[in-house]
């Protein structure tokens, strides 16, 4: 019989997975797969800033993973991860990014010391109207594209558009986004073999799974968020 696992963009079991303090190197991997970097360096490190995992449904407040990360060359970046089932999207990420980033001014007088700001969707619908499942959003010039600065960045993840995307994905990527799409498929369960961390939050996921007070929570999660889209108050 196939097992039977809990739905991985619920963000409470998201956040069970992917915010375990003692597996951290989930995160991490996730992470570098989208190519979240510093002049070549990746993420080696994560420090989740909320522990708090509340069991019951608030609309637009548990969807949020507060991320202090560190380069491997030792530069710190500031990442937000959001579980968005909900529309405006664009307009959510570009308000926390700001905040994110306006936030350290306030603690610091030295803009030097500003750090890398990035905030990443993953969405549960289609955002926008090309096929790209991963796009990424940067300050830049509106006619030449260049660059204004390398310090804020926008990730938007389009679960819907797995298997009609023409988009070229690595490997790592792959992986993570059949997982959050459909774990118990044959071929997230054979790259989980290959890729070490992918094959971790599987395992974590179907701990969850086999708890009766899990798998409750998680589900009673999931029907108040349908609901809450039946009713039209998720905006």
């Amino acid at each position: 019989m196939e097992k039977k696992y809990l739905n991985p963009l619920i963000d409470y079991t998201f956040k069970k997975v992917f915010g375990n303090e003692k597996h951290k190197e989930i995160l991490i991997h996730f992470l570098n797969s989208l190519g979240i970097g510093s002049q070549g360096h990746k993420i080696a490190d994560v420090r989740i800033l909320d522990h708090t995992i509340e069991k019951r449904f608030r609309p637009n407040k548990n969807s949020i993973m507060d991320i202090k990360a560190t380069f491997s060359n030792g530069e710190p970046v500031n990442i937000e991860v959001h579980i968005l089932p909900y529309t405006h999207v664009a307009q959510r990420a570009t308000y926390h990014l700001a905040k994110m980033y306006s936030d350290q001014a306030e603690q610091s007088d030295d803009d030097d010391k500003l750090h890398n700001t990035v905030v990443v969707n993953v969405l549960g619908h289609n955002q926008f109207e090309h096929d790209k499942i991963h796009s990424v959003y940067r300050m830049l010039d509106s006619k030449t594209c260049e660059k204004l600065c390398d310090t804020l960045e926008i990730h938007f993840l389009e679960m819907p558009k797995i298997g009609t995307s023409s988009q070229k994905l690595g490997k790592e990527l792959t992986g993570w986004l059949l997982f959050l799409t459909d774990p118990g498929n044959q071929r997230t369960i054979e790259l989980g073999k290959e890729v070490g961390e992918i094959g971790q939050a599987i395992n974590l996921l179907e701990e969850l799974s086999q708890s009766r007070e899990e798998r409750a929570i998680a589900e009673e999660r999931e029907k108040a968020l349908n609901d809450e889209r039946s009713f039209g108050n998720v905006e």
